[in-house]
């Protein structure tokens, strides 16, 4: 077998210690340089009764890119089995037993107060108590303006457990508009019962509603920055990446409603400065302007998403929202109206967030893990297809995805967009998080030989030749195929202050060359040289692309 190094991928500065206790902990990482312009996509299909399809064929897909027809190079059913009687064996696992999946929950501090934290605590509880295998990975974080990994991806049941109870409540946020809603209406009885200055009760109120639509802003601003930051975190790991994203959501468009209900009241009143009271209203408000921001704010955090192909998948923690007709009698019409925009508005941004990311959305239930369970079986059950855009990168710039398929009764869920990602940003991080947890990594086998050969040490990485996955591009067959070893001493430093060794091959294959690959065992890939004697662990990271396989290992050696 021919193979012919094309590049070297430079990895600079020192690696963290891979066995880190936490994501938040300071971390020095790799730099990576290295590019492919596969696009990747996961596809959920289901039928009429929301069950999965899964014999769906690559021909019966019709993929388009900004209007334009797209050939798919890769096409693969994930099939991770989430009902551990059902699950099936799977190359690189543990024979009959279904490879893990990662779930990440988070928690929005922001918008889940005391009264509903105890019940979204008990659903995640409940449901992972019942439901997670040994091979799968829980991962949680909390926060406020800033996200927190209160716990990263482990197997350890109890340690997750743990770490969901340390989690308390920011504070109460729910009802303030409501709030808002009572005071105006106490503010106009007052004017209309006694001798108050209109003038003064008009600028009274819309100071009173700037406020309220500043504090609205910095939540969303707080939110986004947040969901932005864990995003980054999550967007390295192996395969589909779903987030369970608890919130009461947030009111992006209410500096409008409060405008309009202003000048519903005030509109006849004259403010004096020569404009008119609406004109005025709209100034001093500044709603319109505050909403453009907090939509920009929305779609930036969830143009993120996209590039990191992470799907949300959101859950209303108000769980069942009930009109509560009596205290809309004592209070009024307005308090009501404002009451319908706080339950909708929070909930029309959650459905954004979902179905922008290839998500889904769960309301007004208090079965809060009916969400866990949806996130759950997608992420164990997906298709992932792969293409080539026509045309040059266009980094930064957004691009529309749009699939169709041929049979009838077939419903598709993807991501609709994506945005170019800067170079190499979205293979360094997960060649990162590759190292750093090594056994979340295992899209394929590899093993690694260690053996001493005279003065010299002998590093031979190895993947089986029948798991290299080779795409067809024209009338070639392809796969560029990189290798990274490292070692770290016992004090988790990175031997020699870099890498041992960073290659990449490109195998490049007619068809009958490519269907000789199968009568090789293996493809290696070696490092040779003087080690200092001592204890190491050593890590392996073997990343395929265009399909964008990634496997780890991590291996105790002795060297004498």
């Amino acid at each position: 077998m021919k193979r012919r190094r094309i590049c070297r991928v430079f990895l600079t500065a020192l690696l963290a210690a891979a066995g880190a206790a936490a994501f938040a902990r300071q971390e020095r990482g790799l730099q990576i340089k290295i590019q492919s312009s596969l696009v990747l996509v996961d596809m959920i299909a289901t039928d009429a009764e929301g069950r999965f399809v899964a014999d769906l064929r690559p021909e019966e897909i019709r993929l388009s890119e900004d209007g334009r027809r797209c050939e798919i190079t890769s096409f693969e059913l994930r099939d991770l089995g989430p009902d551990p009687t059902a699950a099936v064996a799977r190359p690189g696992n543990e024979p009959g037993r279904a490879p893990g999946i990662t779930l990440a929950f988070l928690l929005d501090l922001n918008s889940i107060g005391p009264t509903h934290l105890p019940q979204v605590k008990g659903a995640v509880s409940g449901f992972v108590r019942s439901r997670m295998r040994p091979q799968d990975r829980l991962m949680l974080a909390a926060g406020t303006s800033r996200s927190v990994i209160v716990q990263p991806p482990t197997g350890d049941l109890a340690a997750f457990l743990e770490a969901l109870e340390r989690i308390e409540a920011a504070g109460e946020p729910a009802g303030r508009l409501l709030r808002f809603g009572e005071e105006l209406e106490i503010l106009v009885l007052q004017m209309k019962s006694a001798d108050l200055d209109p003038q003064m009760v008009c600028r009274n109120a819309t100071s009173f509603g700037r406020q309220f639509i500043m504090e609205e802003e910095e939540q969303v601003r707080s939110a986004c920055s947040a969901l932005t930051e864990f995003v980054k975190e999550v967007g390295g790991l192996l395969g589909r990446k779903s987030v369970l994203f608890y919130s009461g959501g947030y009111r992006p468009k209410i500096g409008l409603v409060i405008q309009e209900i202003l000048i519903r009241y005030f509109g006849g009143i004259a403010l004096g400065h020569g404009d008119t009271t609406t004109l005025q209203i709209k100034s001093m408000l500044g709603a319109l302007e505050s909403a453009t921001r907090m939509e920009s704010h929305l779609q930036k955090m969830i143009e993120e998403a996209n590039r990191a192909r992470v799907s949300f998948y959101a859950v209303d923690a108000r769980a069942l929202i009930v009109h509560d007709e009596g205290r809309f009698r004592r209070t009024g019409p307005l308090a009501e109206e404002l009451w319908r925009e706080e339950t909708s508005q929070p909930q029309n941004l959650l459905r954004d967030l979902a179905s922008q990311t290839g998500g889904r959305w769960f309301f007004n239930s208090n079965d809060l893990a009916l969400g866990i369970d949806g996130v759950y079986r997608d992420s164990a059950r997906y298709y992932e297809l792969g293409y080539v855009p026509a045309g040059r990168p266009a980094p930064g710039r957004r691009h529309r995805i749009e699939l169709a398929v041929a049979r009838p009764g077939v419903h598709l869920r993807y991501r609709e967009s994506y945005f170019e990602p800067e170079p190499y940003d979205a293979e360094r991080r997960a060649l990162e998080n590759a190292f750093k947890f090594p056994e979340l990594f295992a899209d394929f086998p590899v093993s690694a030989e260690v053996t001493r050969q005279g003065p010299n040490w002998k590093i031979e990485v190895l993947v089986p030749a029948d798991r290299v996955r080779l795409v067809r591009a024209g009338e070639r067959y392809r796969c560029d195929l990189s290798v990274y070893m490292a070692l770290f001493d016992e004090a988790g430093n990175l031997y020699g202050g870099k890498p041992l060794s960073s290659k990449t091959y490109r195998l490049d294959f007619s068809a009958a060359q490519a269907a000789d690959l199968g009568r090789f065992k293996n493809v290696t890939s070696a490092f040779q040289g003087r080690i200092a004697p001592g204890k190491y662990r050593l890590r392996v990271v073997v990343r395929q692309l265009p399909a964008a396989g990634t496997a780890a290992l991590e291996k105790r050696i002795t060297i004498e």
